[in-house]
């Protein structure tokens, strides 16, 4: 700290005068030659207390609405309650006459009464009311007619000054007649029936009448005085009166009859039942049934299988069948040139192999065959046997689908004949 001994300017700032007895205090150290007046504190030895009407020394402090803040020494003072920041308004409009808006902090807003308004202030609160309440009394009430509509009284008198009741009728009578061309685009009034009250009424054009009941439009056509005759077909006998005009002016009767129907006629047929058939009608229909056959009785049969049988029925005819599976049976000369019969010769032997499921058109189990060979002709290819007699060659059955008929030696084709009896599964 260095006391002042000779007056001056703090670093030659007239704004800082120095007056003996002034303190000068040091607050930030800096290099010589390198302070500034910012690096010091001056401290007058002859300055009082400020006051509100003396200069002096003093502190600033927040008040309402006030923030203060220091730094290096500088006191500085904000508004933190500005007007523009709080809900205050200030522009006010009306039907017309634009937008009143405040001029000042403490401008007035005047709310003035019109026609038949008045307005009244009771400390905070002004009231607007209405100097006219439309009160009364209704002394007379009238109805006057109207096109398409009539009025007449159930009770009193029109107008009505007491009591009483109008009748409002709708006069059609009223209605002029239309002198243009009916157009589709034009419009009536129809009462709809699938509506009640007043929502019966509707209007529709009478284009959507003609779409909606398919009328036809335009000219009818003409029909000339042509001569209509009827005839009778094949079964029908007609009468002689059997033509008519289309314009004749009286009416005419036609008979149709039916004939009896014959071997070369068509005609009119009654239906009798014979045993095992019988007839009964009602309301004109013939109802034919027949009889349930019996050991007496010729009559309706359906076939039923037994044990071992089977039937089947299409388009009405009854199959019978082995339901043993059989599929039958197979004959014919072992010759290698019928489908399903080969021949080979191999090691002093000759074999037939046969194919079932080709002898026998279907699928068959061979070890379920029966087989017998009998040789055709007499002494050929053996000597001493007669023809058609049966001989005992190897018969084998090495798969399912074949038989192996084995002979000693060469036997050519056709020299023996087989004979194979499928005997099913039982």
């Amino acid at each position: 700290m260095y006391v002042v001994t000779v007056a001056g300017n703090f670093f030659g700032n007239a704004n800082t005068p120095l007056t003996p007895g002034d303190s000068v205090i040091c607050k930030t150290a800096a290099a010589q030659g390198q302070s500034t007046e910012s690096d010091f504190i001056v401290v007058q030895s002859d300055t009082d207390l400020a006051t509100l009407t003396t200069v002096g020394l003093g502190n600033v402090n927040a008040g309402t609405g006030v923030s203060v803040s220091y730094s290096s020494g500088t006191a500085t003072v904000t508004n933190t309650d500005l007007g523009s920041s709080q809900n205050i308004f200030k522009n006010f409009t009306a039907d017309s006459g634009g937008t009143a808006t405040a001029n000042t902090n403490n401008d007035t807003l005047t709310i003035a009464g019109g026609t038949n308004v008045t307005t009244t202030r009771s400390g905070d609160t002004i009231t607007i009311a209405s100097t006219d309440q439309f009160q009364g009394t209704v002394t007379s009430v009238g109805v006057a007619e109207g096109y398409l509509m009539d009025v007449s009284m159930n009770s009193g008198s029109n107008p009505i000054t007491g009591a009483g009741q109008f009748l409002l009728d709708v006069d059609l009578s009223e209605l002029t007649d239309m002198a243009d061309t009916l157009a589709t685009s034009d419009e009536v009034v129809i009462l709809d029936v699938a509506e009640t009250g007043k929502d019966q009424g509707k209007r529709i054009t009478w284009a959507e009448v003609i779409s909606d009941l398919n009328l036809t439009t335009g000219s009818h056509p003409t029909v000339n005085n042509s001569t209509i005759t009827l005839a009778a077909g094949a079964g029908l006998d007609v009468s002689a009166d059997n033509d008519f005009t289309l314009n004749q002016g009286s009416n005419q009767t036609i008979t149709f009859s039916a004939e009896d129907s014959s071997a070369t006629n068509k005609g009119i047929v009654i239906v009798e039942g014979s045993d095992p058939i019988s007839v009964s009608y009602n309301s004109g229909t013939a109802t034919v049934s027949i009889a349930d056959s019996a050991a007496a009785q010729k009559g309706a049969v359906i076939v039923a299988g037994g044990t071992g049988i089977d039937v089947s029925y299409s388009s009405g005819t009854a199959t019978v069948s082995d339901t043993a599976g059989s599929t039958g049976a197979w004959s014919g000369n072992l010759d290698s040139g019928t489908s399903g019969i080969a021949r080979a010769e191999a090691g002093g032997f000759t074999t037939f192999t046969l194919t079932t499921a080709t002898l026998f058109g279907a699928a068959t189990n061979s070890r379920q065959c029966q087989v017998e060979v009998m040789q055709i002709a007499a002494n050929d290819p053996s000597a001493s046997t007669p023809a058609y007699s049966t001989v005992y060659p190897s018969v084998a059955r090495a798969a399912t689908t074949s038989i192996e008929i084995k002979f000693k030696g060469s036997v050519a084709n056709a020299k023996y004949y087989a004979v194979v009896s499928h005997a099913g599964s039982n």
